[in-house]
């Protein structure tokens, strides 16, 4: 029964760690996403000549 026990913990240890990789990694994305929209805004704004 220990052994069972043992291995439910650990699927649920894998399946948060995983879910934090996948999440941190979305963070890094979405992050860099907002910094590429920003440029784009900015690059925009030069171009048409419209200030903020």
């Amino acid at each position: 029964m220990n052994d069972g026990f043992f291995y439910l913990f650990l699927a649920y240890a894998v399946i948060w760690i995983s879910l934090f990789i996948y999440i941190w990694i979305l963070h890094g994305k979405t992050k860099k996403l907002s910094q590429d929209l920003t440029l784009l805004k900015e690059l925009v704004e030069d171009r048409t000549g419209k200030g903020a």
